[in-house]
């Protein structure tokens, strides 16, 4: 399988923290004092995201994506399709 890559967008807060965002990912984000440190926890928290979701949206490698009951009535609820609108 090849390796996915994602946009990180790294700040540094008024403690000297790093801080890394994946826009890609909501509510993907680490921290650490070092540089190096950050890329180690943005990996894993980039792996726990990536987990999180295949787990929501029942995603396997049979199958791209089968989409979770709540999540299709929610499309529904928008008058979304599925397969073009997402």
């Amino acid at each position: 399988m090849p390796k996915q890559q994602f946009k990180i967008i790294v700040t540094q807060d008024e403690n000297g923290y790093f801080v890394a965002s994946v826009p890609a990912l909501p509510g993907c984000h680490t921290q650490a004092k070092d540089l190096a440190q950050l890329k180690k926890r943005a990996r894993e928290a980039i792996s726990l995201c990536l987990e999180v979701a295949k787990k929501i949206f029942h995603i396997n490698n049979e199958s791209k994506i089968a989409l979770s009951s709540r999540l299709l009535s929610a499309l529904i609820q928008w008058k979304c399709d599925p397969l073009t609108d997402i």
